[in-house]
């Protein structure tokens, strides 16, 4: 049976994320190179949809791909990761704002319901991966619920996996915790219908995110 593109589109994004988690959860690339053989064998999949997977993580900014020689794990820098968030800071609080009044009511439940899982699993010790993981849906539903904002795909982009997982992993003592408060702020917010609150704690949210990357780096200067 012939596939149509829409399943072929799923069957790589399908294929995309799994290869993320693996990429996040320090299975793939411990030498930053990822090769396709050894992917298709873990995923139990053929080369194709792991090619194609690839080269939609390469437009995600996760991995780079060279000629003649491969795909790798894309590396940022100190300050390439505050310059990501510093646009963040400016673009994603008002692609909030924006979904105030557009969210609908399965994904404002979808938000609550992940805002307790990721509480759960941090008193459960779980992974910073999978938090970053619930973390980036929980983001990527107030995109899609912006009303087709035109700042909303260049947040959904700015969204960096690598970065975003990088940035939770420098959380020391109670500031994942503070994230998780932050999110549930900003639930509140939007269902209280009030955009400038909601801009606010996103502006917030995401800078103190960056403080808490820069903290440690600064600390060992």
């Amino acid at each position: 049976m012939t596939q149509t593109n829409s399943q072929l589109g799923s069957r790589t994004q399908a294929t995309a994320d799994s290869v993320l988690d693996l990429i996040i959860g320090g299975t793939l690339a411990t030498d930053g190179w990822l090769r396709e053989v050894e992917i298709a064998k873990t995923l139990r999949v053929s080369r194709t949809p792991v090619r194609d997977a690839l080269r939609e993580l390469a437009g995600a900014g996760v991995v780079v791909i060279e000629q003649n020689r491969g795909a790798r794990v894309k590396s940022y820098s100190p300050e390439e990761i505050e310059e990501v968030y510093r646009a963040r800071a400016i673009i994603e609080p008002t692609v909030a704002a924006a979904a105030v009044h557009n969210i609908i009511a399965e994904d404002l439940a979808r938000m609550e319901e992940i805002a307790e899982t990721m509480r759960q699993l941090h008193a459960e010790g779980g992974s910073r991966s999978e938090l970053a993981r619930l973390n980036r849906e929980f983001h990527a539903l107030i995109f899609a619920n912006s009303g087709d904002h035109p700042l909303a795909v260049t947040a959904q982009n700015l969204m960096i996996p690598m970065i975003v997982t990088k940035v939770m992993h420098s959380y020391q003592g109670r500031k994942v915790s503070r994230s998780m408060d932050e999110h549930e702020d900003l639930i509140t917010a939007i269902e209280r219908k009030d955009p400038e609150w909601a801009e606010a704690i996103m502006r917030s949210h995401i800078l103190a995110g960056l403080s808490s990357y820069k903290q440690p780096l600064l600390a060992s200067q």
